[in-house]
């Protein structure tokens, strides 16, 4: 059954309803006819015995008649002209069940017979059906990685078909989102890895036989620095892909935020920011490790591209935490993009500043995986905004 294409299924179904309609319809009538033959057959069995053993020899006697029991009449000769032979009665009766059998056999071999015109009527009738949905087949077909952004006509929005394009037409749109941050992604990889390649590759290059021990010193100063840095980006890419594991416990939000502002102590020093808290302290379910990670990365990015002497204001009441800085803020258009894994909004003041465009990325899927939901606002040369909803 499941290897028939869906327009035999259609037939067949209709074909089995119209003959199961047509039984249960047949077999209610006979219910009801077969109360009334029942009734005929025990007047006319009643009636063959009356005869049998009381009209051996007719009388003009005034006799009740089995038939007419209960009633207020009696059967006379004058008012009832009744045959009173028993073999016409036997006769009636043996017709009556012949009838009675004839019309069951009759009945069902009709019933089939609708049911076959029903399939067979049914077969053009599904084509007329399945004509949108084979129009739909072959729109669909023709959609392919080259042309994602190519969107479904829609006719009818509340009708089945419509509701299928509309649905389909969601699903191309982020499927082309999921796409492009692909490419993005394997775009931003690429670059990362061939600048310091680039580098690498080019400050040997500069070496002759006239180098001092400096020049080779510098060049190796060098080599280190750019080996650290695709260490440091291979480092991030496997922590970003990696499956997150949850581990809940009981953890104080004011003991987490010390931890890491004393972790971007040093850097925080360098660039004499200040940092301003406003928590209420409280201890909510969650990893520790995770939050912790969440936190600092804001913490990282809201220090690091923060203006000398610059402030960090963090606020934490009612399971919302709430991260400010004065830094140079993101341009707005850019804000729907800063959660994409390699995504930098400069990427030249990312490299100068020591950033890798995992940081926020991980935020977001460290605050998908532990249901927080996190939002962003921002100015440019006006500083962030990232506030998380435990």
């Amino acid at each position: 059954m499941n290897k028939l294409n869906i327009r035999i299924k259609f037939c067949i179904t209709i074909g089995v309803a119209i003959f199961l309609f047509s039984m249960v319809s047949n077999i209610a009538f006979f219910n009801v006819l077969k109360d009334g033959m029942e009734n005929a057959r025990t007047k006319l069995e009643d009636n063959v015995a009356y005869i049998n053993d009381q009209y051996a020899t007719e009388s003009e006697e005034e006799t009740p008649h089995p038939s007419l029991s209960g009633n207020m009449y009696k059967e006379t000769k004058e008012d009832i002209n009744i045959d009173r032979s028993s073999e016409t009665y036997q006769a009636a009766l043996n017709i009556l069940n012949e009838t009675f059998q004839d019309t069951i056999a009759k009945t069902f071999i009709w019933s089939l017979m609708l049911g076959l015109i029903g399939f067979i009527l049914s077969y053009p009738l599904s084509g007329l059906l399945l004509k949108p949905f084979k129009e739909l087949t072959s729109d669909i077909a023709n959609i392919n990685e080259g042309n994602l952004d190519k969107q479904l006509y829609i006719t009818n929005r509340h009708d089945e078909i419509g509701k299928i394009k509309i649905a389909f037409n969601r699903l191309l749109v982020r499927l082309d989102t999921v796409l492009e941050r692909q490419s993005n992604f394997t775009s931003n990889v690429a670059h990362e890895l061939k600048t310091p390649l680039a580098v690498m590759k080019m400050y040997p290059e500069t070496l002759d036989e006239d180098s001092t021990i400096e020049d080779y010193k510098k060049v190796i100063e060098v080599e280190k620095k750019n080996v650290d840095r695709m260490s440091a980006l291979v480092d991030d890419l496997l922590a970003y892909s990696r499956d997150i594991d949850i581990k809940a416990t009981i953890v104080s939000i004011k003991d987490v935020i010390d931890k890491c502002l004393d972790d971007m102590k040093p850097l925080i020093d360098q660039k004499h920011i200040t940092v301003h808290l406003d928590i209420v302290d409280e201890d909510v379910v969650t990893s520790k490790e995770l939050l912790s990670r969440l936190i600092y990365n804001i913490l990282s990015n809201a220090t690091r591209y923060n203006k000398e002497k610059g402030s960090i204001y963090i606020e934490y009441k009612a399971k919302e935490l709430s991260i400010r800085d004065t830094g140079i803020g993101i341009p707005e258009d850019k804000l729907e993009h800063i959660f994409e894994p390699l995504y930098c909004v400069d990427k030249s003041r990312s490299r100068e500043l020591g950033g890798s465009g995992i940081g926020l990325a991980m935020v977001k899927r460290i605050a998908d995986t532990l249901g927080y939901k996190i939002e962003v606002s921002s100015k440019v040369d006006r500083g962030t905004v990232f506030t998380i909803r435990l």
